[in-house]
């Protein structure tokens, strides 16, 4: 495991089952990176925290300068507006760790992502070679006019050029939110990147190395010809599907196609995502009107 000065982290705003555990041992397993977690509420995280190499960042304070909703453990859905809301104080976090741990790179990472291997020495290279990049960020783009950025997994340069950018996207935020209570940060970075015209401060990562939800079905088809391989991507990112089940199903099901998933999930939860996919094959393979 290489060792670069890099630090990642983690938004944890409200009491999540089984994806945190499962977005920090990936990371640990394939890093040895500082990882810092920012929390509302201490009980959502202190398992987590026991964890080696992770910091705390407490935002409630920053929370209630936003006047956002703070101290709640209840589990807020992915696509309510209490989320959206929530969501601005990854700019705060992102900017307390630059600030605080003064490292060279600095990776966000959702905590509906996987990590498969290290992506901070890629990152690191990148930087050196590109010295406009501030950041690289996952693609959701599929029509070429209409780019589409995807705050899951993002690597900045780390220093005070990062603390400017995520105050600027902050700010950016708040506007929007005034105007629509579901903006999300996609949105926010979306609207930067584009606005400015795709600066050369904002890189797009390659979507077959950092995938996102819809892409699944690109590791799981059978090689058609021999002597092809699949491409060994960094992360995995279990977007495109609401809800914490449906999440967790999807990650389960990328991680099967690596022989992995027994190292995130106990056997009684491998029975039970084993046993829906082979329900759900068997109701897909059903004639139309058949139930």
């Amino acid at each position: 495991m290489s060792t670069v000065d890099a630090s990642v982290c983690l938004l944890v705003i409200n009491r999540i089952e089984s994806l945190p555990e499962i977005a920090l041992k990936s990371i640990a397993a394939n890093c040895n990176a500082r990882i810092y977690i920012g929390y509302l509420n201490i009980q959502d995280v202190s398992k987590l925290l026991l964890n080696k190499n992770t910091i705390g960042i407490d935002l409630s304070g920053s929370a209630k300068d936003l006047q956002l909703i703070a101290g709640e453990s209840s589990y807020k859905d992915f696509g309510s507006y209490d989320f959206f809301q929530l969501v601005q104080l990854k700019w705060e976090l992102i900017r307390q760790v630059n600030e605080t741990s003064k490292s060279k790179i600095l990776i966000y990472s959702d905590l509906d992502v996987v990590w498969l291997r290290n992506p901070t020495s890629a990152c690191l290279r990148y930087f050196d070679e590109n010295e406009d990049a501030l950041m690289v960020i996952q693609d959701l783009t599929s029509e070429l006019d209409e780019p589409l950025l995807c705050m899951g997994f993002v690597g900045f340069r780390g220093g005070p050029g990062l603390t400017s950018l995520v105050q600027e996207l902050g700010k950016l935020h708040q506007e929007l939110l005034r105007k629509d209570a579901s903006i999300g940060d996609d949105d926010v970075v979306t609207k930067y990147y584009r606005d400015r015209q795709s600066p050369k401060s904002i890189r797009l990562l390659p979507q077959s190395t950092f995938p996102t939800g819809n892409l699944i079905s690109l590791f799981l088809q059978k090689q058609p010809l021999p002597g092809m391989k699949r491409v060994q991507p960094y992360i995995f990112h279990a977007n495109f599907v609401v809800g914490l089940h449906k999440k967790l199903l999807l990650i389960f099901i990328f991680l099967i196609q690596s022989g992995s998933e027994k190292a995130y999930f106990d056997y009684v939860d491998r029975c039970k995502f084993l046993f829906e996919i082979f329900s759900r094959r068997i109701k897909n393979s059903l004639p139309f009107g058949v139930k």
